[in-house]
């Protein structure tokens, strides 16, 4: 697993991303060239630097040596993407992400040899459209017309089993959240309690018709 890893862009997507990164154990070097951003994730991150990262020299002088990945969090500007993840693979990064704002620019960052690309935008619209108009918290998606749903048991379930709601919903239950407790698998004869979270998996037009 890639433990050092480079993040350019410190706005609203590479700062989360580099907290949470951090709390899970990597080590970030973040780069911005905005110095109040800098100032303020150098707290934050193991180790953060001012500079442009469509300039060349940004890349000899930044320890990327040993980082096992990099990534592009920034898309305001297309051509500044594209050149920072082509100096990114130059400067020998063994696995580059990069963040897109559209089908085009996806198609040159994987022309370059982008590992891994992200579009925000197309994701949350996604996401919000499986889950617009049903009790579902949270959806991701496994493969086109199946997903993962997370749904709160409200009163409909109260007092029901897992396995009755696998069986009346055509749903299989992956967990149960009760509190700060996780049930992993729960057994078929855990019966809900108001407030319990179910995590479950199935196809998307079983998912929509869950009880709101």
């Amino acid at each position: 697993m890639a433990k050092n890893v480079v993040i350019v862009g410190l706005g609203r997507f590479g700062s989360v991303l580099s907290k949470e990164l951090t709390q899970a154990g990597y080590d970030i070097l973040g780069v911005d060239r905005r110095p109040d951003r800098v100032r303020e994730m150098g707290q934050t991150i193991s180790k953060a630097v001012q500079g442009e990262a469509t300039d060349p020299e940004l890349w000899r002088d930044i320890p990327v040596k040993g980082a096992d990945a990099g990534v592009v969090a920034f898309s305001s500007s297309v051509e500044a993407n594209v050149l920072a993840a082509l100096l990114m693979r130059r400067a020998g990064l063994k696995h580059v992400v990069a963040v897109s704002r559209s089908e085009l620019h996806s198609e040159v960052l994987q022309a370059i040899g982008v590992d891994q690309i992200v579009e925000p935008q197309v994701e949350s619209a996604m996401r919000l459209a499986r889950a617009f108009g049903t009790n579902i918290k949270d959806y991701l998606e496994v493969t086109k017309g199946f997903g993962i749903a997370r749904i709160p048991a409200e009163t409909h379930w109260k007092g029901a089993t897992v396995q009755k709601v696998q069986q009346d919903e055509d749903v299989t239950v992956l967990a149960l959240v009760r509190g700060h407790r996780v049930l992993l698998v729960p057994s078929e004869n855990d019966k809900l309690s108001e407030g319990d979270v179910l995590v479950l998996a199935g196809k998307d037009g079983d998912l929509r018709k869950l009880p709101s």
